[in-house]
């Protein structure tokens, strides 16, 4: 799939009712963590380049920040990249992150997901196999021009509509602001 297609036509590869790809990685404290075993629970998968890098802190402080929301709705928030363990680790501890970042070192996840532009999916696995319930793409350019939350906020609504879980401005995320 080229880079146009996916700018273009993100929306093409992940639709509402597509079986999500199941994936087994390894997650910060070295625990393997497979997709199918959060049937059930709602999940957001946050696909992003690199840890402790200006944009990838305020994205996950985002998500830090609404944990409550996310909590309220029983969400699992995945956060998914190529840097190690021993990093991840890092990144969680120096920005006190509460979800669970996963070791993606040979990008085989992200490729199977195609998070071309930050394309973020909401995956609401609770039918058998997994699938897709809507996808978000990340408007990060513009929320670090404005300070506004991005897709962290998001939550897919009943009927496709979507709601809000933290309308806020990103919060205190140390060196990085």
């Amino acid at each position: 799939m080229s880079n146009e297609r996916n700018r273009s036509n993100w929306s093409d590869w992940i639709e509402e009712g597509k079986k999500a790809p199941n994936f087994c990685l390894a997650t910060h404290n070295r625990e393997t963590l497979k997709l199918s075993s959060l049937r059930g629970a709602p999940v957001v998968l946050s696909f992003y380049p690199k840890d402790d890098t200006p944009g990838c802190t305020k994205e996950a402080c985002g998500f830090r920040d609404a944990a409550r929301q996310f909590a309220r709705h029983q969400a699992v928030v995945l956060g998914v990249s190529g840097d190690s363990t021993l990093s991840h680790g890092k990144f969680r501890a120096k920005y006190d992150l509460p979800c669970t970042l996963l070791v993606d070192d040979d990008h085989a996840v992200a490729e199977r997901y195609q998070p071309v532009e930050k394309v973020i999916p909401d995956l609401f696995p609770r039918e058998k196999p997994p699938v897709f319930s809507s996808a978000t793409h990340s408007r990060l350019p513009r929320a670090a021009r404005t300070g506004s939350l991005s897709t962290a906020c998001y939550a897919p609504g009943r009927g496709g509509k979507r709601r809000c879980l933290a309308k806020r401005r990103w919060g205190s995320c140390g060196a990085h602001l």
